[in-house]
């Protein structure tokens, strides 16, 4: 696929031309690009999970996978109970398409400290799970994916954040000082995918994103807010309903705004969340398409 890379003749840019030829069919027969690596080389839960993905796809005829359809009715309870302990606010920009599956910890989920930690759920008490078989051959005919298990091959090497010239990689990938960014963004350039996975680890309640506010300033979330919220969660939902040890995930944009009787608007965002910069290796490709995803030291099987 990748030999034969280009751009095709028939494509025009044109929105409704596009969205035509979809309806018709006309891209049937295309496979669209789906690009995953990890820039913080000593997270070996992020690097080994990519390549267990691989494996994955390249040793097996068929994958079963299970997916959350929906709260039970236990669930919608247990929701609610758990938005209010942690008093969290809805946002007005998310409210009518975040579904908050993911959002359950139970009594697994919350440390002595009261920290979040994404702990063992009994999934079919608070969801719909559904179990479906994946045909690998049919799925690699509509998508092909694009692996990079780490972008940082000196600082894997020596199991250091940085790399060998003592930068952190994760901070350079828009100005690209370093050769490890400028080929990494060089690949994402080359293939343009239609979702760009950026895979860390050792954040123990499962982390994915999108981010709190302040936003980079040329990231327009009237316009990308729903596309986000809603890939976010079904990555998510991917993640906890096929592990046995973590099932449940937090979502920084959806879930770190608070009931705040002390701000003018009465709610707070608690912690700013890595959106400010495109320096971040997710947040320096086309904005409408990166994800990330903060998994804990077990979290990726």
């Amino acid at each position: 696929m990748t030999s034969g890379w280009h751009t095709p003749t028939w494509w025009n840019p044109t929105p409704d031309l596009a969205l035509t030829k979809l309806a018709n069919g006309d891209f049937d027969d295309l496979r669209v690009p789906m690009f995953a690596s990890n820039v913080h080389s000593n997270e070996n839960a992020a690097v080994n999970g990519i390549l267990e993905f691989a494996h994955l796809l390249l040793e097996n005829e068929t994958i079963n996978v299970n997916t959350l359809e929906g709260f039970t009715d236990a669930g919608k309870a247990q929701l609610l109970a758990e938005m209010a302990k942690q008093n969290v606010a809805v946002p007005e920009q998310i409210k009518d398409f975040a579904s908050y599956i993911g959002f359950i910890r139970g009594e697994n989920g919350y440390k002595a400290n009261g920290s979040l930690y994404s702990g063992q759920l009994d999934l079919e008490e608070y969801y719909n799970v559904k179990n479906n078989e994946v045909n690998v051959k049919e799925l690699l005919g509509d998508v092909f994916m694009v692996i990079v298990p780490e972008q940082n091959i000196e600082g894997y090497e020596h199991m250091t954040r940085t790399t060998g010239q003592g930068y952190d990689p994760n901070r350079d990938e828009a100005n690209q000082t370093l050769f490890e960014d400028a080929n990494a963004m060089a690949l994402v350039n080359k293939f343009n995918p239609m979702v760009f996975t950026e895979i860390h680890g050792r954040v123990e309640a499962m982390l994915i994103e999108p981010c709190t506010p302040p936003h980079e300033p040329n990231y327009e979330y009237d316009l990308i807010a729903k596309q986000f919220i809603q890939l976010g969660e079904a990555v998510g939902m991917g993640a906890i309903a096929n592990n046995p040890e973590h099932n449940s995930f937090e979502m920084p944009y959806r879930d770190y705004l608070r009931v705040d009787n002390d701000s003018p608007s009465g709610v707070a965002w608690t912690e700013p969340w890595d959106d400010m910069t495109t320096a971040y290796g997710s947040q320096f490709p086309r904005p409408d398409r990166h994800r990330r995803h903060h998994l804990g030291a077990a979290c990726v099987q």
